[in-house]
């Protein structure tokens, strides 16, 4: 088996690794897109395909993949990076969750939910409104639920 061959089977399996990985972190992520850190952390299996299709056409064009052993080895460290990270950073409750969590707990109609930035936490929450004109925020980490100030307007801006 030749150099090239070889090399282009490796590249072959750690892209079909990568492309799993990116089509699970999106399927799992599609309840949380709009959560920072969350919507963003689809893009490291991105950026690691892109640092091993750079580096493997760069080597195959100078017919040299001795450097392409420690590009596998971190993008195999990247892979496992970001299993472990993922599950550290995905929100515990989701949209629908959070509108369930403000319905049963104070007994009331739900009408609609969005995302507001929570400066105080440096990081998005959900607000939860109700038919009865009230707005709660609900932690997605933690679940934790609190009723916000009257005034409060449903899409109102709060970043500013």
């Amino acid at each position: 088996m030749t150099e090239k061959r070889k090399a282009l089977g490796i590249f072959g399996a750690f892209l079909v690794v990568l492309s799993l990985l990116t089509s699970m972190f999106e399927y799992q992520l599609i309840p949380y897109t709009l959560l920072e850190p969350v919507r963003y952390f689809i893009y490291l299996p991105i950026t690691l395909v892109i640092i091993l299709v750079l580096t493997f056409f760069i080597s195959w064009n100078q017919e040299s993949f001795t450097r392409m052993r420690a590009v596998y080895t971190s993008v195999a460290i990247g892979i496992l990076a970001c299993a472990i990270v993922f599950p550290l950073i995905k929100p515990s409750y989701t949209f629908i969750d959070a509108s369930e969590l403000v319905g049963s707990s104070f007994d009331v109609e739900t009408t609609s939910t969005f995302i507001r930035w929570n400066v105080e936490k440096n990081y998005s929450d959900y607000v939860v409104q109700t038919e009865e004109d009230l707005a709660y925020a609900v932690d997605p980490y933690t679940g934790e639920v609190e009723q916000l100030v009257d005034g409060f307007t449903f899409g109102e801006d709060e970043r500013n």
